[in-house]
């Protein structure tokens, strides 16, 4: 069954979640390309239940909060907006701020355009690696074909999450 760990209003819904620990930064992303980096220990603890810390003010400015990532200053972003648009960008690019601000813009949004996805890929592999570089194609076609359910269920449940913003139903 579980337990509650927040109790979110009407108009809230969860877009992400991350394990982390004293000194880990989170990259906030907002839907109309407006993104911020904080330090976790901006963030006062609450129990569970509670409402919540504020990361980011969701104004008129910045639209809804699409993505959180923990990341490191090694990292590095692919952000996808809904007409297609991607750009790969540093972390290191995005100003570390306080919890409660505004955030600077990461990606140009144009003719109503929005973000909708976000990859971090964390540079500080074992072997000092990309992820990019210690990936191998699937050859198996038994593991093609589970990758490929499983991409489509996870797609199926991030649609039923995604903010009315999106223009998505269910």
């Amino acid at each position: 069954m579980g337990v509650r760990g927040v109790t979110p209003t009407d108009d809230d819904i969860a877009v992400g979640m991350t394990i982390v620990k004293p000194g880990d930064m989170i990259l906030t992303v907002s839907e109309n390309g407006f993104g911020k980096i904080s330090v976790v220990d901006d963030y006062r603890k609450t129990h569970r239940g509670s409402k919540g810390v504020i990361t980011i003010k969701t104004t008129d400015r910045n639209g809804y909060v699409v993505a959180i990532h923990k990341v490191d200053l090694a990292d590095e972003l692919m952000v996808t907006s809904k007409q297609g648009k991607v750009i790969r960008i540093k972390v290191s690019d995005i100003r570390v701020t306080g919890r409660n601000a505004a955030g600077v813009k990461i990606m140009d949004m144009r003719n109503d355009d929005k973000i909708i996805a976000l990859l971090a890929e964390h540079t500080s592999s074992p072997a000092g690696r990309t992820m990019a570089e210690t990936m191998r194609p699937m050859t198996d076609p038994d593991q093609i074909e589970h990758a490929q359910t499983e991409t489509a269920a996870a797609f199926r449940r991030s649609v039923r999450l995604a903010p009315p913003a999106f223009g998505m139903t269910t």
